[in-house]
């Protein structure tokens, strides 16, 4: 199945979205059918090379955790039991989709960080990232980025007991590479109207 797709498999799926697709506003199922036979060798690939060596069993998918002991709460995309390596146990696994590669390695960070309440056996090892390619990539916090995320979470704990947002940057460099530019602008814009009402 690596090298080919299955064309009942492809005619399937295609035929089974396209209420889905018509409701997306694609008027014929070319592209999700061009989609479907470019993914089903990379999946394939993956479940038959990659899994079986990194996980022993998948304990939960889309596992919602509230972590009182930090005041957090997340959807983890999967729990997964690992095989070997230095993370045998408990791990969380990040499914990478089309965002930046940076906010995956947030997403395991506070994984990591919600994963303390789950794991009975001690602090998990880390996580992992599962790109788009048929690859894994272990990814260990770090102390320093543990306690970042954490002065993060106060910082915006605070704010919140207070009701006030926090102060803005107002730097053009920084604002430029803010990936919700458009939200904190608008914000902000709300903020000042408030205030001078």
């Amino acid at each position: 199945m690596l090298g080919r797709v299955d064309e009942a498999f492809v005619r399937h799926v295609v035929d089974s979205a396209k209420m889905d697709l018509w409701f997306s506003g694609f008027s014929n199922t070319s592209m999700l059918e061009r989609h479907v036979r470019e993914r089903v060798p990379q999946v394939a690939q993956w479940l038959t090379e990659v899994v079986p060596k990194k996980f022993s069993r998948l304990i939960a998918a889309e596992q919602n955790v509230n972590c009182r002991k930090f005041g957090l709460k997340g959807k983890i995309d999967a729990v997964v039991e690992t095989a070997a390596g230095r993370q045998q146990g408990l791990t969380c696994l990040e499914i990478k989709t089309g965002k930046p590669w940076h906010t995956h390695l947030g997403q395991v960070t506070l994984y990591h960080l919600l994963m303390m309440d789950l794991n009975l056996r001690g602090p998990p090892g880390g996580g992992a990232a599962a790109p788009a390619c048929a690859e894994i990539n272990e990814v260990t916090p770090s102390p320093t980025e543990l306690d970042n995320l954490m002065c993060v979470r106060n910082t915006l704990a605070l704010h919140l007991a207070r009701k006030s947002l926090p102060a803005t940057i107002g730097t053009k460099r920084e604002c430029e590479r803010w990936i919700s530019v458009l939200h904190c602008v608008l914000d902000l814009i709300l903020y000042l109207v408030e205030i001078h009402a």
